[in-house]
C-alpha cells in the first residue's frame, strides 16, 4: 500500500473522528525555556501542544509569543523524538509546514524534524501537523548538550525581548520534568486515551444496534 493511499485513509479517519468529537482531548504541553549552552530562560517562548485527536491519533500544535518582523528571531525547525512508533504518518495541516527524518542537532540526536515556512509569530494561528501515532510515543526523553528533553526548537535572526527575557538565536528545548510531574503526565495520558477508547466502543455499539 502506498504513503499516499495511507494517507488518505488517515485523513478520511480523521475527518469521521472530527464528525463526533469537536476538539482533542487535552494532553500534554511542552515549554521552551532553556537555552542549549546557556541555561534556564526566565520566560517561555514558545509551546507545542500534543493532543489525542482521536484513538492512536497526535495533533501537534506549536504557538509562540515571538512578533516576527525585521530584527526578530524566528522558529526555523522543531525536533522531536518517537519512542518505537516506527514511521508514523505526518499530515501538514498548516501551510508549510514539512516533516522529515532527522539527524543529530546541538548534541540531540532526535526521529523527526519539522521546519516551517513561514515561521510562527504571535497573534497568528498555531502551525499545526498530525501523526497516525499516540502523543505518548512522542513524549521521549532525549540527552544532549543540556538538559534531557523532548524537543528542540531553533531560532534564527536578531533578538526579542519576551516577559523582561531576552531571546536570541540559538536552540532551546523543553526539558523533561521533575519525575513527579512526568509520572503525573502519563497517568494523565493513560486516562485520556482511556476515554477516548470507551467512546469508541461506545460509538460502535450504537452503530450495532440502529435498524438496518
Amino acid at each position: 500500500m502506498s504513503t499516499r493511499t495511507l494517507a488518505s485513509g488517515f485523513m478520511a479517519g480523521l475527518l469521521a473522528i472530527g464528525t463526533v468529537a469537536i476538539a482533542p482531548a487535552s494532553a500534554a504541553e511542552l515549554d521552551f525555556n532553556f537555552k542549549v549552552n546557556q541555561g534556564p530562560v526566565g520566560t517561555s517562548f514558545a509551546t507545542l501542544s500534543l493532543d489525542e485527536w482521536g484513538p492512536g491519533t497526535t495533533l501537534f500544535s506549536l504557538n509562540t509569543e515571538l512578533t516576527g518582523g525585521s530584527g526578530n528571531p524566528g522558529i526555523v525547525e522543531l525536533r522531536f523524538g518517537c519512542n518505537g512508533c516506527g514511521a508514523p504518518i505526518f499530515i501538514p495541516v498548516s501551510p508549510g509546514v514539512t516533516i522529515a527524518s532527522n539527524g543529530i542537532q546541538a548534541g540531540y540526536d532526535f526521529d523527526f524534524v519539522a521546519t516551517f515556512d513561514p515561521s510562527a509569530t504571535a497573534g497568528n494561528s498555531p502551525l499545526l501537523f498530525l501523526a497516525n501515532s499516540a502523543p505518548s510515543t512522542f513524549l521521549e526523553p532525549t540527552a544532549g548538550a543540556g538538559p534531557t528533553a523532548f524537543a528542540l526548537i531553533q531560532l534564527t535572526g536578531g533578538s526579542e525581548v519576551i516577559n523582561g527575557e531576552n531571546i536570541t538565536s540559538g536552540f532551546y528545548v523543553a526539558a523533561v520534568p521533575e519525575p513527579s510531574t512526568y509520572l503525573m503526565m502519563f497517568a494523565g495520558l493513560g486516562m485520556v486515551g482511556l476515554a477516548l477508547r470507551r467512546r469508541a466502543h461506545r460509538d460502535d455499539r450504537k452503530k450495532l444496534l440502529l435498524p438496518k
